[in-house]
């Protein structure tokens, strides 16, 4: 069972981690997203657990849309399931852009919220 969206909704989409690398590994069609702090949306709150970088790895990639602004860093605005299909995820970066993945499986670091 797919459990990325509940956990990437406990995590409040990972908004404002900075995004350290995008891998995109089309051969095996793997997309890799690595982040300084999976925490990051806590920071200052009482719950931050403290810092904890990560990868979101998404297996069995069938489909990517990819409009993101170069920027010298990017950030996560979110990452968040897409509405509309429970098998995609939508991250939305900032200063700009956003990339949409059809995925069939995921591994994530476990979480102590």
């Amino acid at each position: 069972m797919n459990q990325l969206p509940e956990y990437l909704l406990k995590l409040g989409g990972l908004h404002d981690a900075r995004l350290v690398a995008m891998n995109w590994h089309v051969e095996s069609q793997v997309v890799e997203f690595v982040v300084d702090d999976i925490y990051a949306n806590f920071l200052g709150l009482p719950e931050y657990p403290g810092r904890q970088s990560g990868v979101i790895r998404l297996e069995g990639v069938s489909h990517v849309e990819f409009a993101v602004e170069a920027s010298q860093e990017l950030k996560l605005f979110e990452l968040l399931p897409a509405e509309d299909h429970a098998d995609e995820v939508v991250a939305k970066f900032s200063p700009g852009g956003r990339v949409r993945i059809r995925y069939a499986a995921a591994i994530y670091p476990s979480s102590l919220i």
